[in-house]
């Protein structure tokens, strides 16, 4: 334990010294949650309102209820792209895609 705490300790000094290097300054975020929209998520999805993305969920419906899989004990797929293009929406209606649900004994 005290050999991981060394390395981390060299790793830190290492990132403060590159940050020197690099010029890079810390500053406070300007970012105010009271004076900008602030984007809540939530688990309700308008399917209606799902639009270009069928390839998109076939593929990753085709992934996880892909038998050759089966011989592994946990399966994990990332997605993983910027803010505000759907990741969330598209996660949601493949957990609610009835065949997703048929395949999978439990679920959280």
């Amino acid at each position: 334990m005290v050999h991981k705490i060394k390395d981390l300790n060299q790793l830190l000094d290492q990132v403060s010294k590159d940050k020197d290097n690099f010029s890079l300054n810390i500053s406070e975020s300007s970012y105010n949650k009271s004076s900008s929209k602030y984007r809540e998520t939530h688990s309700l999805v308008d399917v209606s309102m799902f639009v270009g993305r069928e390839k998109d969920k076939s593929r990753l419906i085709d992934l996880l209820l892909d038998s050759s899989a089966n011989q592994q004990l946990y399966r994990i797929i990332l997605i993983v792209s910027m803010g505000g293009v759907g990741k969330t929406a598209l996660t949601k209606i493949i957990y609610s895609d009835y065949g997703v649900k048929k395949h999978f004994e439990k679920r959280i």
